[in-house]
């Protein structure tokens, strides 16, 4: 059970992460959230970056998801001591474009 009242907000529609809701482009919303993050804190894990930005892990997840789509990371596998891989997220040069790029053509009030 979530017990969190309030939630981080995207910094240009800035509508709220509450858990559960989505909207057109919420994980490009996300992952413009994440970036900064990921940039400030490399080598994370996706728990670890979750912890750090406030948002629920599933929402996290399909961000970081749509970030790999695109390239945006470099990715660390490592083996869990209860088997599987754990990863840890860099960001690569292609970021800053990346976000740029998103920030101009989502439906966002431009950054001063």
């Amino acid at each position: 059970m979530v017990t969190q009242t309030h939630f981080p907000s995207c910094r240009h529609c800035h509508r709220e992460f509450v858990p559960g809701t989505t909207w057109f482009q919420a994980n490009f919303c996300r992952l413009a959230f994440l970036i900064p993050i990921i940039e400030q804190y490399p080598g994370e894990t996706a728990w670890q970056i979750t912890q750090r930005s406030g948002l629920v892990y599933a929402d996290v997840s399909a961000a970081l998801a749509k970030g790999r789509a695109y390239n945006l990371f470099l990715l660390e596998s490592e083996e869990r001591d209860n088997g599987g891989v754990r990863y840890r997220y860099r960001a690569t040069d292609a970021c800053r474009p990346f976000l740029e790029k998103i920030l101009g053509t989502l439906p966002w009030e431009k950054i001063q």
